[in-house]
C-alpha cells in the first residue's frame, strides 16, 4: 500500500510541474513529455530599450542594403547572460530563477561599441564594455554552481561573460565571402547610425533577467526567442 502511494504522490508531482498535463505522457518526466523544448538560457532583454528604439527605425533599411545577413528582429535583442541548453526540467525554473535574481547587485553603466564576434566571427553586435570584475566574477561563479548542482552542463564560454547584443548574423559558419563582405560593411554602416556617444546603457537591479528558448516548438509568426513561460502555456 505505501509503494501505491508513493507513486500516486509522484504522479501528481509531475502533472503540477506540467501544469496540466495527463497521462497521456506514458510515464515520462516534466521534461521528456515536452516536445520540441528548445534551448535555455537567461537573458536581459534590449527590445524596449534606446537601443531597441534606435535598431526599430534602422532595421528596415538593413535588411535592403545587407540581404545575405539575417537582421535581428526587435524583440529578440537581448544580452544572454547565461546558456542553459536542451537538457533544462520544468521542476528547476524556479531554482533558476533564484539563481539569476541576484546577478545585478548595483547599477552598471556600460559603453556600446560595434564589434564582430563568435567563433566564426559571423554576427555583429553592439559591445557593452566596462562590466566590473565582480559582476563578471559573480556570473562565472554562479555558472560553476548551476554545473556543480546539474543545472546546466559544462560549455565553453562558462570562464567568461562578454555582455553584447547581436544585431545581424551570417546565415553560413563561417560566413560565405559574400556574407563576410556584407558583415564588415554593415559594421561600419551601423556604426555611424546608431550614435553610440549618446546610448545610454545601465543595467539596474531592478531590471528582470528573464529565461528564454531558442528553436523551440511555437506558432507562427513569433520572435526567434520566446519566455519559457510562454512555450509551457502553449503546451499544457
Amino acid at each position: 500500500m505505501k509503494r501505491v502511494i508513493k507513486a500516486f504522490s509522484l504522479s501528481c508531482m509531475l502533472a503540477l510541474a506540467l501544469a496540466g498535463s495527463d497521462a497521456a505522457t506514458g510515464g515520462m518526466t516534466a521534461s521528456e513529455s515536452l516536445a520540441g523544448k528548445g534551448n535555455l538560457f537567461s537573458a536581459i532583454l534590449f527590445g524596449g530599450t534606446p537601443l531597441g528604439q534606435r535598431w526599430a527605425a534602422l532595421r528596415p533599411e538593413a535588411e535592403k542594403l545587407f540581404p545575405a545577413l539575417k537582421m535581428k528582429a526587435v524583440e529578440d535583442l537581448h544580452v544572454t547572460v547565461i546558456y542553459i541548453g536542451k537538457d533544462w526540467a520544468v521542476e528547476n525554473l524556479p531554482q533558476l530563477r533564484r539563481a539569476m535574481a541576484g546577478v545585478i547587485s548595483e547599477p552598471v553603466r556600460l559603453s556600446p561599441e560595434i564589434a564582430i564576434i563568435g567563433r566564426n566571427r559571423h554576427v555583429v553586435v553592439v559591445d557593452l564594455k566596462g562590466l566590473p570584475q565582480s559582476m563578471h566574477d559573480r556570473v562565472v561563479r554562479l555558472k560553476e554552481e548551476l554545473n556543480r548542482t546539474g543545472l546546466k552542463k559544462p560549455e565553453a564560454y562558462d570562464a567568461s561573460f562578454r555582455p553584447h547584443v547581436t544585431l545581424a548574423e551570417a546565415g553560413d559558419k563561417p560566413p560565405s565571402e559574400e556574407q563576410a563582405l556584407q558583415l564588415s560593411a554593415f559594421q561600419a554602416w551601423i556604426a555611424g547610425r546608431l550614435d553610440l556617444p549618446t546610448l545610454n546603457i545601465v543595467l539596474e537591479p531592478a531590471l528582470p533577467i528573464q529565461l528564454l528558448l531558442a528553436e523551440a516548438s511555437r506558432p507562427a509568426p513569433t520572435p526567434d526567442y520566446i519566455p519559457v513561460e510562454s512555450f509551457l502555456e502553449n503546451n499544457r
